[in-house]
């Protein structure tokens, strides 16, 4: 929901027979208390859970996603001259047909964990797997390279890629959810370009090793972002808090000297 403060109205004017009213823009209290109370300390601090985590998720997961392709001639020494498409296919169908069973499981788990539990537990898991990856790599076969790898992505969707989007809208207050989920997803989106533009280059300069490291350091960041920055709302009603301070603001301003027009 979201709302307008207008002032009292004018007098009716005539519009083809209806009676109109004309409303401007009060200077009312409540307006520039719901701007401070947007920009407030507590806020910011929750966006930087919500986001943060986003936007380092994004990083790990579409870097990876993008290019599953470059990875897996990587670990199968496929030669990326003439590279075997039916190959690099099958093992990628493979890949995300093991990455469907996080997100259906994360889905039964959620309510009882909670969304900040489950991000927390896909997050370790993928770090810990990416830092295994960085010690063992050479000395592991191709086989248990891809199993690995499944791995990551399994966790990827029993863990961050079925809580960063829900986050927003269960943190935030009602009067101030659909602005910070914006702010939240579009720096998800900022994360996506980031694994885009670098994963590549560091693929290419510095081999799949490197790669894996920096995987296992931003993952690292995700949990500690989680564990200091946000919150688990399990068994709390979403609007309690904007159902309070409505009836506040009703009883702050009466109706003769303060009219809310109701946008749902």
């Amino acid at each position: 929901q979201s709302r307008l403060c207008m002032s009292s109205p004018s007098s009716p004017k005539p519009n083809n027979g209806f009676p109109t009213r004309d409303y401007h823009v009060a200077a009312d209290p409540h307006c520039r208390r719901h701007e401070r109370k947007t920009c407030s300390f507590a806020n910011m601090y929750l966006l930087l859970g919500t986001a943060g985590t986003w936007f380092l998720f994004d990083i790990v997961f579409y870097g990876n996603i993008i290019f599953t392709p470059f990875i897996l001639e990587k670990v199968f020494a496929i030669d990326e001259f003439h590279p075997n498409k039916l190959a690099i296919a099958g093992y990628s169908v493979i890949i995300y047909l093991c990455a469907l069973p996080g997100i259906y499981l994360s889905s039964y788990v959620a309510d009882s964990w909670g969304r900040k539990k489950l991000q927390i537990v896909g997050f370790s898991a993928c770090a810990l797997i990416f830092a295994f990856l960085s010690v063992r790599l050479h000395n592991l076969s191709e086989n248990w390279l891809f199993v690995l790898y499944l791995l990551t992505f399994f966790f990827y969707n029993f863990g961050p890629n079925s809580t960063t989007f829900c986050l927003p809208a269960e943190t935030f207050d009602a009067n101030v959810r659909t602005f910070f989920n914006g702010v939240s997803a579009a720096c998800g989106k900022a994360g996506a370009v980031v694994g885009a533009a670098i994963f590549k280059y560091i693929l290419d300069e510095h081999g799949l090793s490197s790669v894996v490291v920096w995987c296992s350091i931003i993952c690292v960041f995700g949990v500690v972002l989680t564990l200091v920055a946000v919150v688990d709302k399990r068994g709390q009603s979403l609007d309690d808090e904007f159902d309070d301070e409505l009836r506040l603001d009703v009883d702050d301003h009466p109706r003769s000297s303060v009219s809310e027009l109701e946008l749902t």
